[in-house]
């Protein structure tokens, strides 16, 4: 009898940890600005890929758009909301920068140089920000790929050969937030990228094309169910036969 009660409460462990396992995320969840999308600069393309992890969220924000023409079609800030989560430390960020001289060549510098970005209260990532600015400000702005030629064609004065404005995040940053408490399962939302020089003035929603926040079991968790409801059946048919034969 003790060792029917032993395999039962082996399968319920395995149930119980399928389902803490199943509560994690498949994949990081992306938003990116919707198709089309503009600001007063122009043409912006951006997306923000959130990977959660049990107190620990990476946040690689891209700048989509090709060949700009000015710094208002380039990522300033990023802000979103965890569900139950107000606030988090922003523990390191890294990217390379880039160099845009005069005539729209771009010179790059060692990968994994620090953004100098910083988090506000709540959850607001940002280079140009509401109170005071990222180290390197009204620099540190993410741009976009150059054109096909490798250089960027279509820059303007606000970006080639700007000595306030170089150098740029050359498209890709990532930021390692610690949030305490917080786990695969949680899901992200209202999530705004903005652009320029100038905090909160031009701004895009984005829309959520993967992950989305849907927490589905993953294959190494739906293996430790079918190993519970195992463990569950074999315990069931040998409490059976010994009652038959008890009986």
């Amino acid at each position: 009898m003790r060792k029917t009660t032993s395999i039962a409460a082996a399968g319920l462990l395995s149930l119980a940890s399928m389902l803490a396992a199943g509560t994690s995320n498949a994949s990081p969840i992306v938003f990116q600005t919707a198709s089309g999308a503009t600001t007063s600069g122009g043409p912006v393309s951006a997306s923000a890929s959130f990977a959660l992890s049990a107190n620990t969220l990476q946040i690689t924000l891209a700048d989509l758009l090709v060949n700009p023409n000015n710094v208002g079609q380039l990522l300033s800030g990023l802000s979103f909301s965890i569900n139950g989560f107000t606030s988090g430390t922003l523990s390191s960020s890294s990217g390379q920068q880039v160099i845009v001289s005069s005539f729209g060549v771009p010179t790059y510098g060692s990968l994994g140089t620090t953004t100098g970005w910083v988090l506000q209260s709540g959850f607001d990532l940002c280079d140009i920000c509401n109170s005071g600015k990222g180290a390197f400000a009204p620099a540190g702005l993410i741009i976009g790929p150059p054109a096909s030629d490798g250089n960027y064609t279509d820059a303007g004065g606000s970006i080639a050969g700007n000595s306030a404005h170089n150098p740029f995040i050359n498209q890709t940053a990532t930021f390692n937030l610690d949030i305490m408490g917080l786990s695969a399962g949680d899901t992200v939302s209202s999530v705004l990228f903005r652009f320029g020089t100038e905090y909160g003035t031009q701004t895009s929603t984005g829309e959520c094309t993967s992950g989305c926040g849907s927490t589905v079991p993953e294959p190494g968790a739906l293996a430790l169910f079918a190993a519970g409801l195992g463990a569950l059946g074999i315990a069931l048919s040998r409490k059976r036969w010994n009652a038959a034969h008890r009986s």
